[in-house]
């Protein structure tokens, strides 16, 4: 596995006392060719790097591909500190990991107004999502 550290202990600790939210995920692509696969992980990483979204990567690790039955397979493994609970949220809203663990904090607490203000921005993108979804259907029925 090919690992890429962007930040140090020190930094990650400073993030952590900011009240920052400390999580690995790792994220999976397939597909072909070999090449297509390794380049679009790559390229999916550095997406989230480069988007403004409240989460700085602290190490990325890279699978080797795997072919099975000509089809070509990998992961990422992220390891990341995130500015509060609804940025994880909308992180796996965005990017859609296999799985996501938080590693620090043990506990934390939630205001309200947090959490309701998560809810409301949680409710306007599945209005957006269902929109999108509708509108295909509807195309899709057209065309058939």
């Amino acid at each position: 596995m090919a690992v890429t550290e962007s930040l140090n202990e020190e930094q990650v600790h400073d993030y952590l006392e900011k009240g920052f939210i400390q999580c690995t995920t790792i994220i999976e692509i397939a597909g072909a060719p070999k090449e297509h696969v390794e380049l679009t992980m790559k390229d999916y990483v550095k997406k989230i790097h480069d988007d403004n979204n409240g989460v700085v990567i602290v190490k990325e690790e890279y699978s080797e591909v795997k072919e099975d039955k000509g089809l070509f397979s990998t992961f990422a493994e992220l390891e990341f500190v995130a500015k509060d609970a609804s940025t994880i949220a909308f992180f796996c809203f965005d990017y859609m990991p296999s799985s996501i663990e938080i590693v620090a904090p043990e506990s934390f607490t939630y205001r309200a107004v947090d959490f309701s203000s998560f809810f409301n921005d949680m409710s306007g993108r599945l209005h957006r999502i269902d929109r999108v979804v509708k509108e295909l259907a509807t195309r899709n029925k057209n065309l058939q």
